[in-house]
């Protein structure tokens, strides 16, 4: 297994039996930071970055091999488009510069009809909007208003535009939703602190307030069909955890090691949930921003489970992840997320301790090195059952392939 080095810290997340990844580079269509934000169930992915020009924002859709350019709806004066999520039809949802150029509206974009103005109600405090997601029906749950403030959410659902309330203070938003129209977001009380919701099934009149911790508030990042939500709240001491929510279980803190922050962005079906993690502040380096994940309830960095990564790319964030375990990154170097990327999952070899996709020499010298008890999870104990010995030796010797 791999581990994660920090300055001034080194520290291993990876957990016995975890998955492990392999990167595939989409790449950039311009030359700064570019990144995905969303796979899809056909494995296709969307995102966002610096357009052809080098100057602008533009979003794109990546089809599995080609990155297709998004323009602003104001195109070809020029302007801004942005990417957030979408389905597994291809279709692309966030917001640009709209046809007069001056003010940004919610779009749809399909490679049939390019990008469509999914319009601003009239009850709408602006003429402002974002969609943050779609899903397969074409319903979209966003936001319209006037920024910072008289923002409310907003569901685009059978040809009408529906009204998030608050719940009493002056924002709401909707982030995410699912195959059943169960919309997910946040909105304010009147002190300001921010509440979790779910709008079951697109009813507006059944919207319900999620638990938050105490003393604190929290957003709703996304649902999945069996309506288990994830999102992060922020503490009374104002530090930010991960949090899902579910029937059963009500509110629950996800987990992470000792000092670290967490925020939970995407979940899919088999409960796995991505998202970002910061490093704590007693640390050297701290404020490192890293992709992580929580797969079968541990908490694991990714960048300790890609065995491709010989260029050494960081991951700072994972917003999105499909039925099959793809999960939307980017590549980062020095501070900057320079290329848009998905982690695709590959299957476990027989026998690789290090976690660099080949068992070699190097496997076998780390049993040795590692040889006796172990607390775990440990690099080298293949077998989980805390002691580095001959069994795992006999592992690495199954498995060789270089």
């Amino acid at each position: 297994m791999m581990s994660c080095t920090l300055i001034g810290l080194t520290t291993s997340t990876a957990v016995l039996g975890a998955p492990q990844f392999e990167i595939v580079d989409i790449g950039t269509f311009g030359t700064g930071p570019c990144g995905a934000y969303d796979v899809s169930e056909s494995n296709t992915a969307c995102g966002m970055g610096t357009a052809p020009n080098g100057l602008n924002q533009h979003a794109f859709y990546w089809d599995g091999e080609i990155m297709h350019n998004i323009p602003p709806l104001n195109a070809p004066a020029g302007g801004h488009s942005w990417g957030f999520a979408m389905n597994s039809h291809g279709h692309v949802v966030g917001y640009a510069n709209a046809a007069s150029g001056s003010a940004f509206h919610p779009y749809k974009w399909t490679q049939e009809d390019g990008s469509i103005d999914l319009g601003v109600p009239t009850w709408s405090a602006g003429n402002y909007g974002q969609a943050k997601d779609i899903n397969d029906s074409g319903t979209v749950a966003g936001l319209v208003g006037t920024v910072p403030y008289n923002i409310r959410g907003c569901i685009w659902i059978n040809g009408e535009m529906l009204q998030v309330p608050t719940f009493g203070g002056d924002e709401s938003q909707c982030l995410a939703l699912n195959e059943l129209n169960d919309v997910v977001g946040f909105s304010r009380l009147e002190s300001g602190q921010m509440r979790g919701f779910v709008v079951p099934t697109g009813n507006i009149d059944n919207i319900i307030e999620l638990e938050a911790p105490e003393g604190g508030g929290a957003q709703a990042t996304d649902i999945n069909e069996q309506r288990v939500i994830c999102g992060w709240g922020l503490n009374e001491d104002s530090t930010f955890h991960a949090l899902k929510w579910s029937i059963e279980g009500g509110m629950e803190f996800l987990g992470e090691p000792a000092g670290w922050e967490t925020f939970a962005y995407d979940i899919n079906e088999s409960g796995w949930i991505v998202g970002r993690a910061i490093a704590p502040l007693s640390l050297l380096g701290a404020g490192t921003e890293h992709a992580c994940a929580w797969i079968d309830g541990e908490f694991v960095l990714l960048e300790d489970l890609v065995i491709n990564n010989a260029d050494g790319a960081e991951f700072r964030f994972a917003h999105g992840v499909n039925e099959s375990g793809w999960i939307a990154t980017s590549l980062a170097w020095d501070a900057q997320d320079n290329r848009a990327a998905v982690l695709r999952p590959v299957e476990p070899m027989t026998g690789d301790a290090n976690g660099d996709g080949v068992v070699n020499t190097d496997d076998v010298l780390l049993v040795i090195s590692s040889w006796g008890p172990c607390e775990l999870p440990c690099d080298g104990d293949l077998n989980g059952d805390g002691f580095i010995d001959t069994d795992d030796l006999l592992a690495v010797l199954s498995g060789w392939s270089n």
